[in-house]
């Protein structure tokens, strides 16, 4: 009957404020300490807490004080989303309702962050695809190396930030920031094979130059030297 009773008091404190305290941001996976101040009080009692899937759960304890009216009650792993409290007191108002969100990063994507972040994002998206473009077009090798290293760099960045955005941004859903999480580490992890893969390509095309320039120097003209050349190679060279 007392823990009802209790119960029914939080769900009327949640449901008759209209503009509930807001007590800042969380980090998802660390601890929380949720802090109540009034100085005409003796006590203060944390009731309920209303948990991000939305269950309720009574806790009638006292907080714990830490002198001049502050008290606080430590919350531990808190999880993603936003958390409902409601308690008495003797002084002040007598009753609270409040709550505090939890992000991945601890903190909320604000209007001018956002917009900086996005802003920063689809200069980073033009930047690759003119990259790219200049990557099919241009014929040296040397020049296709420089391309190719700019557009993985510039992948990287754009997951990076993609990723912190969706984090700031979603409260509750973290599907997408997962997936440019997954699309980020994939593109930092992908750099060793790709070096060693870049360092391959390398050999290959200095071995090919030093061929094709030793038959030119024979006297061959450069059609026949090019062919020769591929035919020794490979045959997957298509141009310098």
């Amino acid at each position: 009957m007392k823990k009802l009773l209790i119960l029914i008091i939080g769900m009327f404190l949640f449901s008759g404020v209209s503009a509930l305290d807001n007590q800042g941001t969380g980090t998802e996976g660390e601890n929380f300490t949720f802090i109540q101040t009034c100085y005409d009080s003796t006590y203060i009692t944390l009731l309920t807490i209303q948990f991000p899937n939305r269950s309720v759960e009574i806790i009638n304890t006292n907080m714990t004080s830490m002198g001049g009216g502050s008290f606080q009650y430590n919350l531990t792993e808190i999880i993603n989303g936003r958390y409902d409290l409601t308690g008495i007191s003797d002084g002040c108002e007598k009753t609270f309702a409040t709550y505090f969100e939890v992000t991945p990063l601890g903190f909320v994507t604000d209007i001018t962050r956002g917009l900086i972040s996005i802003g920063l994002l689809i200069i980073l998206i033009l930047f690759f695809v003119i990259s790219l473009v200049g990557l099919f077009k241009i014929e040296d090798y040397k020049g296709k190396f420089a391309l190719y290293w700019l557009c993985h760099l510039l992948i990287i960045l754009i997951f990076f930030i993609s990723w912190n955005l969706a984090l700031g941004s979603l409260v509750s859903d973290s599907a997408i920031s997962g997936i440019f999480k997954v699309m980020f580490y994939f593109s930092i992890f992908s750099v060793i094979p790709m070096m060693i893969l870049s360092g391959a390509w390398i050999f290959y095309i200095h071995a090919f130059n030093e061929h094709f320039q030793r038959l030119l120097d024979k006297g061959e003209d450069p059609e026949t030297a090019f062919t020769m050349a591929k035919k020794k190679r490979g045959g997957w060279f298509n141009g310098q």
